[in-house]
């Protein structure tokens, strides 16, 4: 989506939706982004809305379909020699591994990620599936993670935001809720210990997983764009109050792509 007014676009921001979600979920990233002067591309990735694959590889395959999904973009060029990347949940992990592969991301805002794959599936089932997500030993949620790997074809050890963010040097904004139940702040706290020179936590008070992946209380689309401004702008102004439109409306599913993610 080509930003408000007739300005030339600031930059270009790739937008990543959850788990179990699709790109029409983050209307306001879209909105707040395309607003502040950015073109935006809304991803769905694979095995999500309208994106093939079977799958869901929790960041690894996914991270090498925006690799392609980037090259389309400077093909076409509708993506500088830079991009950026807003995710949330799934999409956060999903931005943080794509920038330790892709050294054209010159930025991530990462609202509520995991920290390990191998970390996150033990808890989600004991917090979110009690039953029978409690009845289930550390071996057997071993053994489940392991054959989610062979099942659809991904080293589950390799789905590790927190490998990835030591693997980057690019600025990375981690916003998380210190009332998130699903992925614990803990998760952001160990993300920012393992890389501080180059990130920044910004804890939400009160705010729990789905208030923060939809930004109830409009906070993470400011702390976002602001972010965006330093690390990712171009010279290029932005669009004043009064070129930006009242309304905006949701973005369409547009560029082609195989296996991997649709736009």
């Amino acid at each position: 989506r080509e930003p408000a007014g007739n300005n030339p676009p600031r930059g270009a921001i790739m937008i990543l939706h959850g788990f179990l979600a699709d790109h029409g979920w983050l209307c306001y990233a879209v909105d707040a982004f395309h607003n502040a002067g950015y073109r935006t591309v809304a991803v769905d990735l694979r095995g999500h809305g309208e994106s093939g694959g079977k799958h869901i590889t929790f960041g690894v395959v996914e991270s090498r379909d925006l690799v392609q999904l980037t090259d389309y973009l400077q093909a076409h060029h509708l993506c500088g020699e830079h991009i950026g990347v807003y995710g949330v949940s799934l999409g956060a992990a999903t931005a943080i591994q794509y920038a330790a592969i892709d050294k054209r991301v010159a930025t991530v805002v990462a609202v509520a990620p995991f920290a390990t794959f191998s970390g996150e599936v033990p808890h989600y089932g004991r917090t979110m599936l009690p039953i029978p997500g409690w009845f289930l030993s550390d071996a057997d949620y071993a053994a489940i993670i392991r054959d989610a790997g062979e099942i659809a074809g991904f080293n589950p050890a390799d789905a590790s935001p927190l490998a990835a963010i030591r693997a980057t040097q690019i600025p990375i904004l981690l916003l998380h809720g210190d009332s998130d139940a699903i992925n614990p702040l803990a998760n952001s706290k160990k993300l920012h210990e393992a890389a501080p020179d180059h990130t920044e936590l910004d804890v939400l008070a009160g705010e729990g997983h789905v208030a923060a992946c939809f930004d109830y209380s409009g906070e993470i689309r400011r702390r976002g764009a602001d972010w965006f401004n330093a690390h990712l702008a171009s010279p290029a102004a932005a669009p004043t109050a009064a070129e930006r439109p009242a309304n905006s409306p949701r973005p369409a599913a547009a560029a082609p792509s195989s296996a991997g993610p649709r736009t």
